[in-house]
Formats: structure tokens, sequence, C-alpha cells
């Protein structure tokens, strides 16, 4: 009773959508949960934790109590924890909608670094839930309201009218928003690592990222860093325009930093997309330049999700002033503002 009063609360105040997981909500924020603790696994918790306390007392009353056998549980509360959260994660796991995102994600990504912004608590509630909301296809969709409530027969998205419009078609795939919100999102991201990367050679920029103003190209002695700079070549490139290219001096090295921001699905195949998008940059580079050249793909799903290699990319770029939770919370805000600004 107690948790149903503290859902609705949450639901009333736009924390939970009234559609999402139940199970989801009492489960771990580094498991992907919300980390709310339930009251009935609570006292079971305790019952176990008081019954190794007497088991393990030498005090003559706690002897009597252990000697009576009262106790009719034989495991421990760690254990009985680890089986409540093993049974919670699989009912989840297993749910037609709810579920999809754990499919998407087991695999193909870096499922500690993917729940790092939850697990740090970055965004604000009603936020949070929203971004949860989408990931188990709780919102109300064309698609959904079509083929799951039968409450329409248009299933087709209200901006482009030509793909169903499930979460991942509105957040990544319309094209109708790709130079508008999608552009912004991405401009959010490509700020944050631009101000990083200005910072990391001490050139000025401002004291947060957020305030950071963006020029075309910067320059001191050591390097020089050209933003959405077209780069010439005698060959005709179908890609030379990379997001921010990095080039050191002294080093004699470029660094082609190219940001995405695709479908929690679609990571993976987006950072090779992007190697081998600027590959014939890279030799033209190298050929004209003399510089050893390196390209950096840095890509967070809409909702979160962090590949594989991420973590490497960044380390390549020297990112120290940022952290890939933070990347996360940008990527994530500019996916609230779409799902609210349509949904």
């Amino acid at each position: 009773m107690l948790d149903r009063k503290t859902r609705k609360i949450m639901t009333i105040s736009h924390a939970l959508h009234p559609r999402s997981d139940v199970d989801r909500l009492y489960l771990p924020r580094s498991s992907g949960g919300r980390g709310m603790l339930q009251v009935h696994q609570t006292v079971e918790e305790e019952k176990r934790g008081l019954e190794e306390y007497i088991k393990d007392s030498e005090e003559d009353a706690l002897q009597m109590v252990n000697n009576a056998k009262l106790f009719n549980t034989n495991e421990t509360k760690q254990a009985y924890k680890k089986e409540q959260v093993k049974n919670r994660s699989e009912k989840w796991r297993n749910k037609p909608l709810h579920g999809q995102y754990l499919h998407i994600v087991s695999g193909k990504s870096d499922i500690t670094k993917t729940w790092q912004w939850l697990k740090n608590g970055n965004l604000n509630e009603e936020t949070e839930g929203l971004i949860l909301a989408a990931q188990e296809e709780a919102l109300r969709t064309n698609a959904i309201r079509a083929k799951v409530e039968k409450s329409t027969i248009n299933s087709k998205c209200r901006l482009c009218k030509e793909a169903d419009e499930k979460v991942n078609h509105l957040i990544s795939c319309c094209k109708k928003i790709a130079q508008t919100d999608y552009k912004q999102r991405h401009d959010k991201v490509a700020g944050m690592i631009h101000w990083n990367i200005c910072k990391k050679y001490k050139l000025p920029v401002a004291k947060h990222w957020w305030d950071h103003k963006i020029e075309k190209v910067v320059e001191n002695e050591d390097v020089k860093i050209l933003w959405d700079f077209r780069l010439q070549s005698d060959k005709h490139l179908p890609h030379n325009t990379p997001d921010i290219t990095v080039v050191e001096k002294k080093e004699k090295q470029v660094k082609i930093i190219d940001i995405a921001i695709p479908g929690d699905s679609r990571t993976e195949e987006k950072d090779i997309e992007k190697i081998t998008k600027y590959k014939d940059l890279q030799i033209e580079i190298e050929r004209l330049w003399q510089k050893k050249t390196q390209i950096i793909p840095v890509v967070i799903g809409a909702l979160g999700a962090v590949p594989k290699d991420l973590e490497e990319h960044f380390n390549t770029i020297g990112a120290t002033e940022i952290t890939i939770s933070q990347l996360q919370k940008a990527a994530l805000l500019g996916t609230a503002y779409i799902l609210q600004r349509y949904l």
C-alpha cells in the first residue's frame, strides 16, 4: 500500500510515467533502475539481518532466542537482496515493450557507462522519468496508439508523415527536425568537447562549458583548432568537414573529431561509420600536410547508450575537464526537449 501511494505521488509530480515499469523502479541505479526501496523487501532484509546478528551473538539471552528456532529463513540478507535484484532484472528484461532497451544495449554498449548518468543522478526527477519512459516505449507515440492501444489507425510520424512514429524515430531519425532540434542537441555536445580541448591547450575559454562561445578558428603557438571547417585537398572528397579539427603544431599531429547522437541501437554502427567516412580525408591530410592523423568518433546514444570504445576515444582527445556522464546529460537534455516539444 505504501509503495503504491509513493508511486502515485511520483506520477502526480511527473517523476514517474504512469506506464513505466514498476520492477525497474526498485532496481539499483547502477543496474538501470531508480534505486527506490520497496517496503516489503526492506522488511524482509531487516528480518534476515536480525537473524544473522542473533546467530553470531555470544550473549546468553540471544543464544536462548537462537536455540528456540524462531527463524524459518536460511539465507543471508545480502543473498536475499541479490536474488531480488536478479528476479526484478529478469522480469524487466522479459517484458516485450519495457525490456526492449535492455536487449538493444546488451552486448553492443558499455553497460556500466550507459547507466552512469542514472547512477550520478545528473537530471531532475521529471526529466529522468521521461527518459526512462522513452527507453521503455511507454510514451504515447502514434505507433503505440495505433498498434497497442488501437485508439487510432494512423501510426505515421506527425512530423515527416513517412515512417512509423516510434520513440527511436522521433529522437534520431526524423528528417523534418534533423537540421533544427537534432543539430541543436549535437552542437551542445560538440561545444562541450570544444571547450575541453581549448582549455587543455590553454586557450581563453569561459568558466563553464555552457557559456563557451565557439569560434571558427582559434590558435596559439602550440595548436590550431578548427570548428566545422572545410579542409581543402587536391581531390574532391564528399566528407571533408569534420566537427572539430585539432592541429598540433609541435607534435605534427592532426585529430579529426566527429560527434554523433544516433538511436541507441545504432551507436556501434555509427562509430564505425564515422571512421570509414573520414578515411579518405585522413589519407589526404597525411599526404599533403605530412602530419600523422587520427580519426576520433564521439558517439552517445540519444537515450544515453555508451559505445565500448568511447572511453578510449576520450583518452585520445585528452578530455580531463568533462566526463562521459556530462556528455550523456547534454545529449539527454536535448532528447528530453524533443520529446516534450512533440509529444
